[in-house]
């Protein structure tokens, strides 16, 4: 009898113990099938979030694009005066005032009844308030050149370009009350003016300016400048309008009445470019 309870007691041992095996295993399993439940919700999850910030971010960028569209089309329809292709000169004097040169190129625009646009630097502009205030008065327009001129301070960043045209702009603002949005490129619109620094200005509301004209006056010390503007207007007079590059220097103000004779005595009306017009730029 006691080895008949012996053998039922080791019996119902054995089936406690696999009872209990089951058991664990089946929770062990249900751990498990949770496990890998949550790393599969974690994952859709995740690709949800990922797909959420990309639509967001396409969003954005078209919203961005449409914003950009909606800028132009507005600045555009601001534009009220087209660019002449007759005879007709558009001055434009870059990296001034200077104290000499600008004097005796404010003089001889008045003698040869010529308007102009003058891209200046503040630097200059604060050594030399009485001629941006003498350029206003005698009805030529101001413009901003900027600050440093150097292409690594200036073209650091899109930031650093507005920031050096703001500088610029609110010198003139307080010296004139004018708050112009004219501006020329340090060197002109290519290379440096990349997709983000065209934003930038257009964000800003600049006209940018570049020519279409290059004296290459800066390098002529002999007044070849004269001959070769002569040439190029010949070559695209009645096709473009004509922007002329020249600069505020004196080699250039001591040979300038020979070319405004010329432009005077071939029937040449000389302009000023202003806010009204879209800016000719570098294609």
């Amino acid at each position: 009898m006691g080895k008949i309870t012996v053998t039922i007691l080791a019996l119902l041992l054995l089936m406690l113990i696999v009872f209990i095996s089951e058991q664990i295993g089946e929770k062990r399993a249900q751990a498990i099938k949770n496990q890998h439940v949550a790393i599969q919700q974690n994952k859709q999850s995740k690709e949800e979030e990922n797909l959420t910030t990309t639509d967001i971010q396409i969003d954005k960028k078209r919203i961005d694009d449409e914003s950009q569209v909606s800028e132009d089309i507005k600045k555009k329809s601001s534009f009220t005066t087209a660019l002449e292709t007759g005879k007709v000169v558009y001055l434009t004097f870059d990296d001034g005032p200077d104290p000499l040169a600008t004097t005796e190129i404010i003089s001889l625009l008045h003698k040869y009844n010529a308007k102009a646009t003058f891209f200046m630097l503040e630097p200059n502009m604060a050594n030399n308030p009485e001629l941006v205030q003498k350029m206003l008065e005698e009805g030529h327009v101001l413009g901003v050149h900027g600050v440093s001129h150097e292409v690594s301070k200036v073209y650091q960043s899109p930031q650093s370009f507005v920031a050096e045209m703001e500088q610029a702009i609110g010198f003139i603002e307080d010296t004139t009350g004018v708050e112009t949005k004219m501006v020329r490129a340090p060197y002109g619109s290519k290379p440096y003016i990349t997709p983000p620094f065209k934003l930038a200005s257009d964000q800003a509301d600049y006209r940018l300016w570049d020519w279409n004209i290059d004296s290459v006056d800066w390098k002529s010390t002999n007044g070849e400048y004269v001959q070769n503007v002569i040439n190029q207007v010949n070559q695209l007079v009645g096709k473009e309008p004509l922007v002329v590059l020249l600069h505020e220097k004196p080699t250039t103000a001591a040979h300038l009445e020979k070319l405004l004779k010329y432009f005077q005595e071939n029937n040449y009306e000389m302009k000023a470019i202003d806010e009204t017009m879209e800016p000719l730029q570098f294609k």
